[in-house]
């Protein structure tokens, strides 16, 4: 009897039930697959023990799996014994062309309808397979262990030796991340809360942390209120009292050394502090008020769109008029189109198709910006036609920047999971001002517009037609513009970017 190994991401279990049924019913093979172990050296150990016995290395392909670090260790090992493999295609969103080496070499079974055809199809393919060889003479290395994203972050977080403001900085711009994953939503939050219980937690950071935390307190059932936050808050500026106090000594750090009552002294701190947040934010709203009511332009909602030439609906002001754009149908275009290189991203931008093409090799998480051929900008209305062509992974996003002045810059993404959101990176530390949020009847894959209206500290966002987003913030006023590719896992992906349109106020600002 035949032994069949079957790989698979354990974020896709629920749904590979139906082909665990259907492979467990073949009479001349054995099915064997890990459900009942948990994790460690002893579990890694069993898995190489069944990959080095089996006859067939079945791979259950899909997004989840690809990014998996677990099943890329097993398919490489698998190939690297001459094991036969064969992939198994049972969900969307794989790009089959970008499939790396191991898995290419058989045609893959397509298996997403799971019925009786694919079934039969499946079968087919098992029984088409050479006989298993012995294995090599000269073994190849086994893989160790994987660890995962999360359990790197977790050994640095909880590690003894200081860290700088840079990395508190980068980790915190990585636990923010895995925010938006389902599997990894928990972990992340715990990690934080770790983060923020370190001694040597910069101010700017801790607050940040406790923002994320107390946003998550306050979007769970049973909303605890305002005073999670501000708990939150008191929780990281107390921390950092504690490592000045540690560092300097108690006595050097508070105002009166004498005062005999500490408790009492740090409830009147935390009065003085709750009246100044309060009257800071009292300022931010009229700020705000008197900004719309004496900004010219401000009576604009985002309503009154017009139409240019081609008839495109165009969300801008009729009398602020296009000073740049490009529809990349005349070579060459005035982007840059070649290769470039950098530390684990390897990226081809060129003109075809009437588009500008964009593909990235990400070997880590990473950002690819490309800067617009345009002058800075002060108030403007930027749009451009974005559609994700192909990846082989998930957890992506394209979109654009904007107001990059030296010191940091705003960025607009559209994710392929069907969401968009708004930030700002300050020194490489990313500050949400439109969380992640759902568009509706939003494929990433098609062709969508994606626009942003900056009009002073208002920033609206547009997409295909629809304003779905605006805040207040002047982090930034005048900047350069472009476009940008975001990845939160290694992969390969292309992007397609067309008709992009600048339009600023005229000069007589009527």
């Amino acid at each position: 009897m035949k032994k069949i190994f079957f790989s698979y991401s354990e974020r896709r279990k629920e749904t590979l039930q139906a082909l665990i049924a259907d492979l467990k019913e073949l009479s001349n093979y054995e099915l064997w697959i890990d459900q009942k172990l948990t994790g460690g050296q002893q579990w890694w150990n069993e898995i190489l023990k069944n990959i080095r016995e089996c006859d067939v290395f079945l791979f259950a392909l899909s997004a989840e799996s690809l990014e998996s670090e677990a099943c890329s260790r097993e398919y490489i090992y698998a190939y690297g014994l001459g094991k036969n493999i064969l992939p198994v295609l049972v969900a969307d969103g794989v790009a089959i062309n970008l499939l790396p080496k191991e898995l290419k070499e058989v045609q893959f079974v397509d298996y997403r309808a799971a019925d009786k055809h694919a079934f039969m199809r499946l079968v087919s393919a098992l029984d088409s397979l050479p006989e298993s060889t012995a294995l090599p003479e000269v073994m190849p290395e086994e893989p160790e262990v994987p660890v995962s994203y999360i359990d790197e972050l977790f050994s640095v977080i909880r590690s003894s030796d200081p860290m700088s403001f840079e990395q508190q900085a980068s980790i915190l711009v990585k636990l923010k991340e895995k925010l938006h994953s389902e599997s990894e939503r928990q972990d992340a939050i715990k990690l934080l809360e770790k983060l923020r219980d370190r001694d040597d937690l910069y101010s700017k950071i801790g607050n940040q942390v406790a923002d994320i935390l107390a946003s998550e307190t306050d979007g769970v059932a049973g909303k605890v209120g305002p005073g999670a936050r501000k708990q939150a808050l008191f929780s990281a500026e107390e921390k950092q009292e504690e490592r000045l106090s540690s560092r300097f000594g108690e006595e050097s750090f508070r105002a009166d050394s004498g005062e005999k009552n500490p408790g009492t002294d740090k409830e009147i701190n935390r009065k003085n502090r709750a009246v100044l947040f309060a009257a800071a934010a009292v300022i931010v709203v009229l700020a705000g008020v008197l900004y719309m009511f004496f900004n010219p332009g401000s009576e604009y909602s985002g309503s009154d769109h017009t139409a240019d030439s081609t008839g495109a609906v165009i969300p801008a002001p009729p009398q602020w008029a296009v000073t740049a754009g490009d529809d990349f149908s005349v070579l060459p275009c005035r982007w840059y189109c070649g290769p470039y290189s950098g530390n684990l991203l390897t990226a081809q931008t060129s003109q075809l198709g009437g588009q500008y093409m964009v593909a990235v090799n990400f070997g880590q998480p990473d950002i690819f910006r490309i800067p617009s051929p345009y002058s800075p900008v002060n108030d403007f209305y930027l749009e451009a036609q974005v559609q994700i062509i192909s990846t082989n992974s998930q957890s992506v996003s394209a979109g654009l920047y904007f107001r990059a002045d030296g010191n940091g810059y705003y960025v607009l993404r559209a994710a392929d999971n069907g969401q968009y959101t708004l930030c700002y990176n300050a020194n490489g530390v990313f500050r949400d001002l439109i969380n992640w949020t759902h568009i509706e009847n939003f494929n990433p894959f098609q062709k969508n517009r994606i626009g942003i209206l900056a009009e002073g500290s208002r920033i609206s966002v547009f997409i295909n037609g629809t304003k779905v987003g605006e805040v207040l913030d002047s982090s930034s006023l005048s900047g350069v513009t472009g476009i940008e590719i975001s990845a939160w896992n290694p992969m390969q992906v292309s992007v397609a970017f067309d008709n992009v349109v600048l339009r600023q106020k005229s000069l007589q600002g009527s």
